[in-house]
């Protein structure tokens, strides 16, 4: 994000000052010679001023825009961004004394438990369950 344009922007009022809708299209809307000379009382002395902030000779309007959408769209994300943090914070934590009581109340069928299976298993009920496998794979 270019800082110094969005320190800009905050300064004439942008984020937070008398802009309320921080839209693509409130760019365009705001970032105006009639916008600044008409609303925000901006004269020939505050412009050259402007200019010198943004390192322009001459305030180019077009380039004005441009920097703004840029910087918009990164604040747009970092906004996205804390508000997503926000949320998982708020989400609470991943295992909790309640969460552990029921997984340990649960039925294990996992891994230990096919194994306990595989092992009552005969030796005839074995050869049976290979068999299968293996005309599955091949039917595959």
């Amino acid at each position: 994000m270019n800082e110094k344009f969005y320190t800009w922007m905050e300064k004439v009022g942008f984020f937070g000052g008398s802009v309320q809708d921080t839209t693509h299209e409130a760019i365009d809307e705001f970032f105006t010679e009639e916008n600044f000379r008409e609303i925000l009382g901006y004269d020939d002395e505050m412009f050259d001023e402007m200019a010198d902030e943004l390192d322009m000779d001459v305030i180019d309007w077009d380039r004005v825009q441009l920097l703004a959408h840029d910087v918009l769209t990164d604040w747009q994300a970092d906004q996205l961004s804390k508000a997503a943090a926000v949320m998982g914070r708020k989400g609470g934590k991943v295992s909790s004394p309640a969460k552990s009581a029921a997984a340990k109340n649960r039925p294990n069928l996992g891994l230990a438990e096919g194994r306990k299976r595989l092992a009552s298993l005969s030796p005839e009920q074995r050869r049976e369950n290979a068999k299968k496998a293996a005309k599955a794979r091949w039917k595959k």
